[in-house]
């Protein structure tokens, strides 16, 4: 089996030196595997967001920003519930 060798840019306003290079390539990957879920579960599961809302750039920002800030409340209380319940046990 070949192994496909990739290259990636990272901006960061972090000082890289060879001793902390991949903990930081490791640090970005977990984001960016964070930002891609939550926006995945955004889009397609919890909110359908699946087209603009409005032509006004402002609405849409807010929109978002909305769909955002009840994203997290619903983690929290996803999270609290799940505490509450292995706490119980």
């Amino acid at each position: 089996m070949k192994l496909l060798k990739k290259n990636f840019s990272y901006v960061t306003s972090l000082e890289i030196t060879n001793k902390n290079k991949e903990d930081i390539v490791l640090l970005g990957r977990r984001r960016w595997k964070i930002e891609n879920q939550g926006f995945y579960n955004q889009k397609n599961r919890l909110f359908n967001i699946t087209h603009l809302c409005s032509i006004n750039d402002t609405a849409l920002k807010n929109h978002y920003f909305f769909i955002q800030f009840a994203h997290t409340i619903r983690q929290l209380i996803r999270s609290r519930k799940y505490r509450c319940k292995k706490i119980k046990h």
